[in-house]
């Protein structure tokens, strides 16, 4: 089996959905998108329509109402992401700081013959791109392929650790469409309160 043990070191500018209702964030995604998507049909269908019988009034009156409404959760969109940057200390250097820290640690270890670990391979990454629709692991995913399907793999990564006092370990990814190993999570928050620590799920 193997372990692989990351982080990314690119920053990005302020998600401002992330501060007011974090829960919300997927859920006001979708509804924005999804109202974009309606419009546009309802577009296509008008014209469409409009072309074949040239007598549309009541259902243009209509589509126009329902775009208004629609316009609100679409008008959130242009707010999703704020002026400044994030502290790239926090997003997110400090994982590459551990990343590199984890590798000094086992390093010595394994030098000094005091390696704890057996039939484990460990893994120290940190990747570029994240904020980029995570290029940096989907290349290195690409890359390792055959490996990644052929051995059993665990893959702990550090984000945004900003306070010790509110260390998390997710279940799934923050538009909740991908789902996290609830065990490794499991696995981080009992490690976690062996060392003192609160780690929340």
């Amino acid at each position: 089996q193997q372990v692989i043990f990351g982080g990314h070191h690119d920053t990005v500018q302020e998600f401002t959905y992330i501060y007011k209702h974090q829960k919300l964030y997927s859920t006001r995604i979708i509804i924005g998108i999804a109202s974009q998507i309606v419009v546009f049909v309802l577009t296509a269908i008008w014209m469409i329509y409009q072309a074949i019988t040239g007598d549309m009034i009541f259902y243009a009156i209509a589509l126009q109402v329902v775009a208004i409404i629609l316009l609100i959760p679409v008008e959130n969109l242009f707010f999703f992401l704020g002026e400044n940057n994030v502290p790239g200390a926090g997003d997110n250097l400090i994982a590459t700081t551990m990343v590199m820290e984890l590798a000094k640690i086992f390093g010595k270890m394994k030098k000094a013959g005091k390696y704890p670990i057996h039939n484990t391979r460990l893994i120290f990454m940190s990747v570029d791109a994240e904020e980029q629709a995570l290029r940096g692991s989907r290349a290195y995913c690409k890359q390792h392929k055959t490996e990644l399907q052929s051995i059993p793999t665990y893959v702990v990564m550090a984000d945004s650790i900003y306070n010790v006092n509110s260390l998390q370990a997710t279940t799934s990814n923050i538009n909740g469409t991908i789902k996290d190993s609830e065990k490794v999570a499991e696995d981080l928050k009992t490690v976690g309160a062996d060392l003192g620590y609160n780690v929340a799920l």
